[in-house]
This record gives structure tokens, sequence and C-alpha cells, in this order.
């Protein structure tokens, strides 16, 4: 489950579309972005967290259940 934090001690990924709230320059690359709130977690757990999250998406896509641009 993926949810807003205002602050907490949990860390949250988020997909994010940055082009319509850029004003400063203009976003031109393609594909997804995943913005990353750290919290105050371990810095280990977030990285082993971080590794299974990759590892889980890579073979979601390896069986082309998820597309990724």
């Amino acid at each position: 489950m993926v949810r807003g934090s205002w602050g907490g001690f949990q860390s949250l990924a988020m997909i994010a579309d940055p082009k319509p709230v850029r004003s400063a320059t203009s976003w031109e690359i393609d594909g997804h972005l995943v913005r990353l709130h750290i919290g105050l977690e371990d810095p280990s757990d977030l990285i082993y967290d971080l590794e299974e999250g990759f590892a889980r998406f890579n073979m979601l896509r390896s069986q082309q259940i998820i597309e990724y641009s």
C-alpha cells in the first residue's frame, strides 16, 4: 500500500509525473519517475526494501505483467 506521509518516520515511494508542475524548466524525459520520501528508518532497511522492490519490478517486467517505457 502506498500512501502519503506528512513528515513521519516512514519512507514513501510514489510514481510522479513532473511535467504539469515544472515551471522553471521543462521535463523532457519519457518514462516513469519514482519519487522517494525518506523517513527516519535505518538505512540498511531502506536499501533492502529498494533492492526487493526493484527485483520484483524487473521480474514482473520480464514476464510482461507490467509495461515500462
